[in-house]
């Protein structure tokens, strides 16, 4: 297990994945800092997946939301998965009373269903 944190994120390396983990009070520079991290994690190893956790996270803007929309689609375009864990009751009312598309996003009720998932292999996959 490798650990790293940097700024707003501490990265953990649990067998092939990254669980990075959100901390309390984000600012939007943050977040930039978060992708940079994360995409220069999963570009030096062998990541199956990022799992986000956002147990720490109790309010989350559009513009927060947004960012880790995106970088859940960068990861994916690089053929790495991403699911989120740890959402609060209050940051899902926002997501849905303000009608945020959650479409990409691939959930788990915490990081045990989150491994439990990635390591059963989908459709099509051998």
């Amino acid at each position: 297990m490798h650990t790293g944190q940097d700024g707003g994120v501490t990265l953990t390396r649990v067998r092939d994945c990254l669980v990075a983990t959100l901390h309390a009070n984000q600012q939007q520079d943050s977040f930039d800092q978060i992708s940079a991290a994360t995409l220069a994690e999963v570009g030096h190893g062998n990541i199956k997946a990022v799992i986000f956790d956002l147990s720490a996270i109790r309010v989350m803007d559009r513009h927060e939301f947004g960012a880790l929309n995106a970088l859940g689609q960068m990861l994916r375009l690089l053929g790495t998965s991403a699911l989120v864990v740890g959402l609060s009751a209050g940051v899902v009312a926002y997501l849905v009373n303000d009608d945020i598309d959650t479409s990409g996003l691939e959930v788990a009720r915490g990081l045990e269903e989150a491994l439990n998932r990635i390591d059963k292999p989908r459709p099509g996959q051998g």
